[in-house]
């Protein structure tokens, strides 16, 4: 199979992560979801967590490494595992939603805004529920 720099392989309208991965700029996926970084440190990009209240941004993105992790949450993943985490999707369209913020694929039309959040004060409903061998974080790598 050809494919071009803007295209990714996939069956059935699915995109392969391993087949992406090594493609991803996890610094513009995290830009086009959180907006631009509150400050650089190094390497390492910082924003405010979208996980807690942050007035300090403990949001760290490690663009080298393809990681984030914010350190009082005790989250970090890869770049489908935020989108999983913030707005609540499956592993497959995460990746989908990634693919289309990175630029590998054109836009579908679909929204990587999360679900509006309730109204502070009201209680919100249960987490989604987890896939079976789809963690909400990962390790932060050494």
């Amino acid at each position: 199979m050809v494919t071009s720099h803007l295209s990714a392989p996939a069956s059935g309208g699915r995109i392969d992560w391993n087949d992406i991965k090594g493609r991803v700029d996890l610094a513009r996926v995290v830009t086009a979801l959180l907006g631009p970084a509150a400050k650089r440190q190094g390497r390492r990009l910082l924003w405010p967590c979208p996980f807690h209240d942050d007035h300090d941004p403990s949001f760290e993105v490690d663009p080298q490494r393809r990681t984030w992790r914010c350190w009082p949450c005790n989250l970090g993943g890869d770049a489908p595992a935020l989108v999983i985490k913030r707005n609540g999707v499956a592993f497959p369209e995460a990746v989908h939603i990634v693919a289309e913020l990175a630029g590998i694929v054109p836009p579908s039309g679909r929204s990587a805004s999360p679900p509006p959040r309730p109204a502070a004060g009201k209680a919100a409903g249960p987490p989604p529920e987890r896939s079976a061998g789809l963690p909400w974080t990962m390790p932060w790598p050494s």
